[in-house]
């Protein structure tokens, strides 16, 4: 995959960050379940080795990739996940007005 990347990589913007999300596999089994537009080719669960390979090679590109944040995803919804994300931005920004919205309350001023 990385050698059909490759002659594209001068017209690609560069991330900040890229976000992994993982589960556990009962979590995947559960979330599989009760997709509606499940098709043949999103067996991960059922083909043997396949989500064995799939693990693997993501786990690799996660732990190359130099932006990249891995979030476990079990237990939460993706309003959480869209929180603990933007909680992630707002902390690292490196523009302290981000990092401080003007939307927020100053800080009381304290006598003295």
């Amino acid at each position: 995959m990385k050698e059909l990347v490759e002659p594209f990589r001068p017209y690609l913007v560069q991330p900040d960050h890229t976000f992994y999300l993982r589960c556990t596999d009962a979590t995947l089994r559960d979330r599989m379940a009760g997709k509606q537009d499940y098709n043949q080719d999103d067996d991960m669960v059922n083909v043997p080795g396949r989500l064995t390979r799939l693990r693997t090679n993501f786990d690799k590109i996660a732990a190359a990739d130099p932006t990249g944040v891995i979030i476990d995803t079990d237990d939460n919804t993706p309003a959480q996940l869209a929180d603990i994300i933007t909680a992630y931005l707002t902390e690292t920004s490196p523009c302290p007005s981000f990092r401080t919205p003007p939307w927020s309350s100053p800080a009381p001023k304290t006598a003295g």
